[in-house]
């Protein structure tokens, strides 16, 4: 009988744990209460994972959008309100990377790198600025994030 309760225990055990588990160290790494206060480092990846992931967004939607908008005609109604959710996706993504580790601050660099390029597309869309580059500005931008990802794979 003594047996029985063991598996019984040990079973439930191992139920609750994969049942529970995932939300619980995902709780304890976000460091919600005092629970995960001292988990720094883990709390410390999970935002910058955030950040890295938010700035690649932001890159990969002005990409997409930039084979859109390349090519006239241009409807310009349509490019500023793509500008605008962009402008957006660049503000969500400069609050996730408001962090001290370095690869927050390459990502932060991209993130200034594409606001300022979306800047300069919309001006030499609408004709007031100089005809530029975009996709050697992209390069740039996408150096910084795969940097940006070096960092956070290491910890920085």
């Amino acid at each position: 009988m003594g047996k029985i309760i063991k598996w019984v225990v040990i079973i439930g055990l191992a139920y609750f744990a994969f049942t529970e588990g995932p939300g619980l160290v995902e709780r304890i790494g976000d460091g919600a209460g005092d629970l995960g206060s001292g988990l720094n480092r883990g709390a410390a990846s999970l935002g910058q994972g955030r950040c890295v992931k938010a700035a690649e967004r932001a890159s990969e939607r002005f990409h997409r959008g930039l084979r859109d908008y390349s090519k006239p005609p241009i409807d310009m109604d349509s490019w500023a309100r793509f500008t605008e959710s962009l402008k957006g996706l660049i503000y969500d993504a400069e609050s996730e990377c408001n962090c001290p580790q370095d690869s927050c601050q390459r990502a932060t660099d991209a993130l200034t790198e594409l606001n300022s390029l979306v800047t300069d597309f919309d001006s030499s869309l609408r004709g007031t600025g100089m005809p530029l580059n975009p996709a050697r500005r992209q390069e740039t931008i996408d150096r910084f994030l795969k940097r940006a990802r070096e960092l956070e794979r290491q910890g920085n």
